[in-house]
């Protein structure tokens, strides 16, 4: 069972730091409302002090049930050059399913009034990134079951992949007028993941790929992005959190309001 390990809190850190001082130096967006950005570091703090709680309980639980139903069918080998191999393996297979799950929340309205908080940022920044409503977290060990049980994974192949894919993920949110170029459709980058984003009704159902743009090529949702293509962001009904108490109840909000006002 893996918690919020100290190490992993630094990493944060110093990711946090290093991402904000390249969004003032080359922003693509060069005035974020500085009201987005204090949010989102409540909403980091608010995931952080989840993920001390509440979501080792419900990766053990995880961990529980796949082991009851007997493990992962294909076990993934750590030895030696299996290593690289097994971790490419996990690291595909696991993106594939966050694809999956990603195009659900999007067309799903019971999955999107949670998701659609992460897309309220008017400009994406690096703190955008931990812009998700805090109960997602459950839905995303539960949609994670199906990879459990497929494969076997060795905890020091989890422990690579993990922090990767978190830095991989923040890096594609970063608020920077820069992209990967070349290898744009070998890994998600910032420009490319903008697009996502975008409020633009061209853009809307593109670039879903949490890792690596293949899916999107496979599977039709792919826009590449001119090298000047750097869309405004945010939901295109401008809807936006009135204040923390918002961030929190985000999916019945619309529903609070009425109910006040009867």
């Amino acid at each position: 069972m893996l918690g919020l390990h100290p190490t992993k809190l630094v990493i944060i850190l110093l990711l946090l730091v290093a991402a904000r001082r390249a969004e003032r130096w080359i922003p693509a967006d060069p005035t974020p409302p500085t009201a987005d950005i204090s949010a989102d570091y409540k909403l980091i703090a608010l995931r952080l002090l989840f993920g001390v709680s509440a979501t080792p309980y419900c990766q053990a639980a995880s961990v529980a049930l796949v082991n009851a139903l007997g493990g992962g069918i294909v076990v993934l080998r750590s030895d030696g050059w299996w290593f690289p191999i097994s971790l490419l393996t996990y690291l595909v297979l696991f993106d594939l399913q966050q694809y999956a799950v990603h195009r659900l929340a999007h067309r799903s309205a019971f999955f999107w009034s949670m998701h659609s908080l992460h897309h309220s940022a008017r400009v994406v920044t690096v703190t955008s990134s931990a812009r998700h409503f805090w109960f997602e977290e459950v839905f995303a060990v539960a949609l994670g079951l199906p990879i459990g049980l497929a494969l076997k994974v060795p905890v020091e192949i989890l422990i690579v992949a993990a922090p990767f894919r978190s830095l991989i993920v923040a890096l594609a949110h970063t608020n920077v007028r820069a992209g990967y170029g070349i290898f744009s459709l070998l890994i998600t980058g910032p420009q490319y993941h903008r697009i996502h984003h975008s409020n633009h009704p061209e853009h809307i159902g593109k670039n879903f790929a949490e890792l690596f743009p293949l899916w999107d090529v496979i599977f039709g949702t792919v826009w590449r992005p001119k090298p000047d293509e750097f869309p405004t962001t945010g939901l295109m009904s401008s809807d936006v959190p009135a204040d923390f108490v918002d961030l929190i109840v985000w999916p019945v909000r619309h529903r609070l309001e009425r109910a006040i006002k009867r």
